[in-house]
Order: structure tokens, then sequence, then C-alpha cells
């Protein structure tokens, strides 16, 4: 900008420069000396205007008439109060134009930083929330099993054929208690739960419904929580079916599903859903009876 402006000022230095004097060239004003064309009298002029010699003094007019050229063309006085106006205007544009580039750049290098800024911020607003939120899972079941051969109160004699030879097989009680856990760094709000289970025949259509209201709980950060045990009568038909194959049709199975909604520490809602099947194991021929557990379903998801 500043580059611009005294190239300006050079250029019109160089043209008054080679602007030809108003005491040169072919056609010039009049010199000192005037003549009297009334009195036809020689008068002698000094450089202030005043006849030194003659009868008769006269005031002598300066020629007013434009400035020519050696080839008779009008000329101009670039050192006039009007080029000079000119000069300063032109100069005042182009400082005024370059101004409001720059203040438009800078505006818009403002208006980015400030938009940069706000998705730092908010991009690391996000990964502290993801980092210290509570994390709500499934930790795994605690589970009572009890068989006719561990119940005293089971009369032996009352058992199905099959299982008087091996009681350890008859499922006198069952019930399962979740346990769930909260892996991040807050605790939760207003968290609520439920679970529910179903004896169903395989490929069995489940609703994943609740008997009864949710139920409240608090969980701190890296603790577990244990809930009621749900009880499970009837399970027996399982073991039927899967070594006595007593049960006709498909295979009957256990499942057992819930549910829990809780809001973070930043007010951010959650959920968890499960599903899993409880499935019997007998690792010996005379050994204990087990229950395991396996994933089961599309019921198992959380945000």
């Amino acid at each position: 900008m500043l580059k611009i402006f005294l190239m300006l000022m050079l250029f019109w230095g160089v043209a008054g420069a080679s602007e030809p004097t108003p005491n040169s060239g072919a056609h010039m004003a009049k010199p000192d000396s005037a003549i009297n064309q009334n009195q036809n009298t020689l008068l002698k002029i000094n450089q202030f205007g005043i006849p030194v010699s003659g009868t008769k003094a006269e005031t002598v007019i300066p020629d007013s008439s434009p400035v020519l050229d050696d080839n008779g063309g009008k000329t101009h006085n670039y050192f006039s109060s009007e080029w000079i106006l000119v000069f300063v205007t032109v100069a005042l544009v182009i400082v005024t134009g370059s101004l409001a580039l720059y203040t438009k750049k800078l505006w818009k290098a403002t208006v980015k930083l400030s938009d940069d800024a706000q998705a730092t911020s908010k991009r690391q607003a996000d990964e502290i929330k993801m980092i210290e939120r509570a994390y709500l899972y499934l930790d795994k079941f605690n589970v009572e099993l009890t068989t006719a051969e561990n119940n005293k109160t089971v009369d032996m004699g009352l058992l199905p054929e099959n299982y008087q030879e091996d009681p350890g097989l008859f499922v006198a009680r069952l019930a399962v208690q979740p346990r769930w856990k909260n892996g991040g760094n807050t605790p939760t709000n207003d968290m609520t739960f439920n679970v529910n289970w179903a004896l169903i025949i395989e490929g069995q259509e489940v609703d994943y419904s609740y008997r009864g209201a949710p139920s409240k709980l608090f969980i701190a950060p890296k603790a577990v929580e244990p809930t009621r045990f749900i009880e499970m009568p009837g399970v027996q038909k399982v073991i039927d079916h899967g070594a006595f194959r007593t049960v006709e049709g498909s295979a009957p199975i256990v499942i057992i599903w819930g549910q829990a909604d809780y809001l973070d520490v930043f007010a951010s809602k959650h959920f968890i859903e499960w599903c899993y099947e409880v499935r019997f194991e007998r690792h010996k021929v005379d050994g204990p009876l087990s229950v395991s557990f396996n994933q089961w379903g599309e019921h198992n998801r959380s945000d």
C-alpha cells in the first residue's frame, strides 16, 4: 500500500519536472520589458512590475493565456492545486480500498478462528464426557442351584424314575441374581432397571416384557451392585429333554433378560439391554450340575 503511494508521488514529481516552464519554449509569456503601444514608448519594467524608464507608467497585465508546448498543444501543470487534489484523492481511494480488502480478510480469519475455537471446545467437552461418564453393564450372575441330591427336603421316592438313580440331575431350585457394574469414573443418576425370564420353545418369539414396575438403583464409580434373585421354577423340562428326551417337540430353553436406563453426571441419557440363555452343564458323569450363560438373541445393545 505504501509502495503504491510512493510510486504515485514519484510519478507526480517526474511529470512535474518535465513540464516546460512559463519562461521557456517558442510560446512563452512576455519578458520583463513591454511595449506601450499607445505612446509608442519603450518602458523598462523591473521584477516588481514598476517602470523604470519612459514617459508614462502603465500597469503590465500578465499574459493569462494557456501555456503551450512546442507543437502548440496545451500542457498541464501537475503542481497546481487541482492536480494535487486529484493525486491525493486517487491515493486515498487506493489506500481505502486496500484497507477494506485487508479488513475483510481479517474479519474472515477472525470468524474462522472463532469457529475453530468453538469446535475445539466442543470436541474437548465431548471427550471429557466420554472419559468421565458412567458406563453401566452386566457384570455376571450369582446362581443358587440345588438338586435332589443335595436337598434333604426332597423325597427320593417321589422323584421320576429317570432321576431316582441320578438325583443330581433333578433341579429342586434355581435362582439367578444379576450383578450390575458401573465401569465409569462418575456415578449413575436416576437409574432404573428391570429383569424377567421365560421358559420358551426354541424358535419362539419373545416380546421382552416385564412383570412389574422398574426398580431404582444407585451405582458408584467402579462399583458392582447385585439386585434381587429371580426364581425360575419349571426349568427341569430343559434337562428332561436334554438328558432323557421325555419332552416331545422342539427343545425348551430358559432365557433371562434385563434393561436399565440412567443419566450420567452430565445429564445425558443412557440405556443397556441384555439377554442370556441359561444352560445346564455336567462335566463328569457323576459330577455336580452347573449353570452357564450364553448371550442370546437381538436384545443385546447399549448406547
